[in-house]
């Protein structure tokens, strides 16, 4: 019999499709409320707010529908697409690469191939955004976010953040499951007006009717539809693929239990059965080629000289396409699952084949490839091949070499050289951050025979993920066993160890250990000179910890890390980004994940101290995805705390808590130093952003509680000034004396750290009745010449504080109005609140302050700024890394509130301004 929708068929994806006159309208069933959200979004953007929408839900559900329906809508907007790919998921920039060059420019999509950071990419983008702006509204739509690369998202982010009036819409699509590995900013963007966040619900039952209906059949009743509601759950997807299989009267059959939609592989398969030998060998063999495979090797492997009637058949069926590439014609599946099931399909024989055929039609390391997965039967001399092949290629990119490895372990006929093999290829992926697929094979490392390598690569699985006493003892023992390469691996990975849970001496023992190791290896001597140095710092001799470290173009990432974190520590802040910058930027499947890793986290905080805190955010925000998608864990609480307190500090209260619970969890699993320090200062900023010490101290208690027994408080230099703060607060100031003084027998390095420590005695001072302003002044002398406009504002705020309950308004309110100013162009609210208030409380000197408040946003100062030094609105986009028409924006915004009406007057007025504060 036939099924309810007799003119369906199957499609690649999974669906049941009309004939195509008929997809367009059945795509849209259900969803004009949406259609109408997104058209009302794209009218503002086009009005002159920009935004982002983003479309999330479960495959299938009707986002690329939904977003192509808008994009047909979009009268009078240029509409620009851009989609992720899973097979490019890690290739740095690729998303933003596909973007430039539909948008025209070649010379930019090149640069962003060469892998810029995320900031210069977004700069790039926003210039790009911008300009394509000029002429009229853009809207550009990303399609599958959960398979862009996260560096072109992070750049996508970071240009959608810096527009003001640009007539842009961003639509993004990402299935549900994976919303979590989108840039914090962005989902920001979308929860925040003028932004969208759409999450697609399943159809309901007189939806999926009037889908029916449309696809050419009809429900036999309302309680079939929701039968059909309650079965699929509204999805599309599944419901037209359902109605395709079932006879009809089957949904009004209670009796009768509804099958589940057949998988994807069983519809692809059902048009593959329908084309001709011809059109399934060369579907076949572009299976085995990859999801991508050149038209001529693809006609070869099938047999054909002619392999245009075959391709015509197969697309015709929705399972191939044919695309042209600069290197050649390329059959492309529509699908990757339709890939996938045409190629498990053919059976172990039949593919052993093909790819014994495909090796003799590619080169490099595609030839081992092939020739691996035609192996049936163990090949030692193939194993040496890939082995070998593997070498090569782990400098470059670790998580290739590693899995030219595992190849390698799989056709070794020997079972103790398998063994050493699969070691090796474990260590390769853990270089290259492939935690996921290591762990996947520690069940046959445990079955490898006990050894030094063993020990050090289920020892460094540990401590990646966070099992810290685990990791040492593992790690211990391959290195007093091991007599080879793995002896400087396990030095240097213990040393990595001591310096997560912050003991200084133990890191640079191992460190010596693992140099002395390498020296005789010839390996790893960059990262144990570079461990060497921060154990230095760590015991407090940072100076003699950064003349160990090489600087200039030429030095590793891991000494350049190192270094940025000890310039950091030294309260050079702009020479810590200089350093750590470069240290990021490595490839994303380069060497050294854990490094760039940290660096990140120590770039975030740099770029925090320099008062930029948009970029500090997108550090923090990449950080944490990166570390998540990763398997980080030793590191992941680290990054988390520093994103808590970025937010907190924006008066992101509810995110900033979530990733603060996460980081002291993840402190207490881990039982790292590193990580309690981390949560500890993200405890006390929070507890700060909230005005509630309380907090502050109830935060940092729950990281005791956590703490092993015996063990010292997590993170003094961090904790103790915002601690001995809270405690005066609450009046508990002999408490806060205490803690000070414990350590101020041993103050840090870092300048900003100390005046932080002396400020707080300032507080604690004034808050027992005691003189304060000693204490005040040295905190600003530690301060000096540092760019700390944040540690500058919080000293100008604590000091008016004192000052206003000694009863000196006047002083009180200058203080508190330069902090409030700073906070202002910090975007600092919940500090900017504190500062209002506490200004009203000086009564008329407060109020005199208030007058003088400039009535400029802390972007339309910068612009108006520069627009009386001189500059040109394109010379100020450049410069403040923002579009045209945001400066057009903020300096109209200025004219008007400062009654000018020329750039000469408006340079008076601020002279004017300037001379009256």
């Amino acid at each position: 019999m036939a099924p309810i929708l007799a003119g369906v068929t199957p499609d690649a994806a999974g669906a049941g499709t009309a004939p195509p006159a008929g997809r367009a309208a059945a795509a849209l069933v259900g969803r004009a409320g949406e259609l109408a959200r997104l058209r009302e979004r794209l009218a503002r953007a086009a009005a002159g707010q920009p935004c982002v929408a983003l479309v999330t839900g479960p495959e299938g559900i009707g986002k690329t529908a939904l977003l192509e329906a808008l994009a047909r809508e979009a009268d009078g907007a240029r509409v620009v697409r851009a989609g992720g790919d899973e097979l490019e998921a890690r290739l740095s920039f690729a998303a933003a690469e596909q973007l430039a060059r539909r948008l025209g420019d070649p010379v930019a999509a090149a640069a962003l191939a060469g892998g810029p950071d995320p900031r210069a990419a977004g700069a790039e983008l926003l210039r790009l955004l911008a300009g394509a702006a000029a002429d009229g509204p853009l809207l550009v739509v990303l399609d599958d976010a959960q398979w862009a690369d996260g560096p072109s998202l992070a750049g996508l982010t970071y240009a959608m953040r810096r527009m003001y009036a640009d007539p842009v819409m961003l639509a993004v699509a990402s299935r549900d499951d994976a919303v979590g590995r989108l840039p914090g900013g962005l989902r920001r963007l979308a929860r925040e007006e003028p932004g969208l966040d759409l999450a697609l619900e399943g159809l309901r039952a007189h939806a999926l009717a009037e889908l029916a209906a449309r696809l050419g059949g009809e429900l036999p009743s309302p309680r079939a539809a929701a039968r059909l509601r309650e079965h699929t759950g509204g999805n599309p997807l599944h419901a037209a693929a359902l109605l395709g299989e079932l006879e009809p009267g089957a949904l009004d059959r209670a009796d009768l239990p509804l099958p589940a939609p057949r998988s994807s592989r069983e519809l692809v398969l059902a048009r593959l059965a329908g084309l001709s030998p011809e059109a399934r060998a060369l579907a076949s063999a572009a299976a085995v080629l990859g999801r991508r495979a050149p038209l001529r090797a693809a006609g070869g492997m099938a047999g054909l000289d002619d392999p245009l009637p075959a391709l015509q058949e197969a697309i015709d069926a929705g399972l191939l396409e044919l695309v042209d590439r600069p290197a050649g014609r390329e059959v492309v599946f529509r699908a990757p699952l339709a890939r996938g099931a045409v190629y498990h399909h053919l059976g172990p024989v039949r593919r052993a084949e093909l790819h014994s055929a495909a090796a003799g039609l590619t080169d490099g390391d595609a030839v081992l490839a092939h020739r691996a997965a035609a192996a049936l039967v163990p090949d030692a001399a193939l194993a040496d091949e890939l082995a070998g092949a593997a070498r090569r290629e782990l400098a470059r990119a670790p998580a290739a070499a590693g899995a030219l490895q595992l190849a390698a372990a799989r056709a070794e006929p020997d079972a103790a050289r398998a063994g050493r093999r699969l070691v090796v290829a474990i260590e390769m992926l853990l270089d290259g951050g492939e935690v996921g697929q290591a762990g996947a094979l520690e069940p046959e490392l445990a079955a490898v025979a006990d050894g030094a390598a063993r020990a050090a690569a289920l020892g460094r699985l540990a401590l990646v993920r966070g099992r810290a006493d685990e990791a040492e003892v593992l790690l211990a023992d391959a290195w007093s066993r091991a007599a080879g390469p793995a002896r400087p691996g396990a030095a240097l990975h213990l040393a990595e160890l001591a310096c997560a849970r912050g003991r200084g001496a133990a890191a640079r023992e191992w460190a010596e250990r693992a140099r002395a190791d390498a020296a005789a290896t010839g390996r790893l001597g960059d990262r144990a000179l570079a461990l060497l140095a921060l154990g230095r710092g760590l015991d407090g001799a940072v100076e003699d910890g950064l003349r160990l470290l090489p600087g200039g173009p030429d030095a590793a990432a891991e000494p350049l890390a190192a270094r940025g974190i000890l310039r950091l520590a030294a309260g050079d802040a702009a020479g810590a980004v200089a350093d750590l910058e470069p240290a990021v930027a490595a490839a994303p499947d380069g060497p050294g994940l854990a490094w760039r890793l940290a660096a990140r986290a120590a770039l975030a905080l740099a770029e925090r101290r320099l008062g930029r805190w948009d970029e500090a955010l997108a550090h923090a925000e990449l950080g944490v995805a990166l570390a998540r998608d990763g398997e980080q864990r030793w590191l992941l609480g680290i990054l988390e705390a520093v994103l808590a307190a970025l937010l907190a500090g924006r008066g992101e209260l509810e995110p900033a808590a979530e990733h603060l619970a996460a980081a002291v969890a993840l402190a207490g699993e881990t039982g790292l130093g590193s990580a309690a320090a981390g949560a500890a200062w993200a405890a006390v900023e929070a507890g700060a952003a909230g005005d509630d010490p309380a907090r502050t101290l109830e935060g940092l208690a729950v990281l005791d509680r956590a703490a092993p027994a015996g063990a010292a408080p997590p993170g003094a230099a961090a904790r103790v000034p915002g601690a001995a703060e809270a405690l005066a607060e609450l009046g508990r100031g002999e408490e806060a004396d205490r803690l000070l003084a414990a350590l101020e027998e041993d103050p840090p390095a870092d300048p900003a750290a100390r005046a932080a420590l002396a400020r707080a005695r300032g507080v604690t001072e004034a808050a027992r009745g005691r003189p304060f302003a000693a204490a005040f002044a040295r905190a600003r002398d530690l301060l000096g010449d540092l760019a700390a406009p944040l540690e500058s504002a919080r000293l100008d705020e604590a000091e008016g504080r004192a000052l206003r309950r000694a009863g000196d308004l006047r002083a009180a309110a200058a203080r508190l109005d330069a902090a409030r100013t700073a906070y202002a162009r910090l975007g600092a609210r919940p500090a900017l609140a504190r500062c209002e208030r506490e200004l009203a409380a000086c009564g008329p000197a407060g109020r005199g302050a208030r007058a003088r408040e400039r009535p400029l946003t802390p972007q339309e100062r910068a612009v108006a700024e520069l627009v009386a030094a001189g500059l040109t609105n394109r010379a100020i986009a450049a410069r403040l890394v923002v579009s045209v028409k945001t400066v057009e924006f903020h300096l109209a915004n200025a004219f008007a509130k400062m009654g000018v009406r020329s750039r000469t007057q408006l340079a008076v007025a601020l002279t004017r301004d300037r001379s009256s504060a």
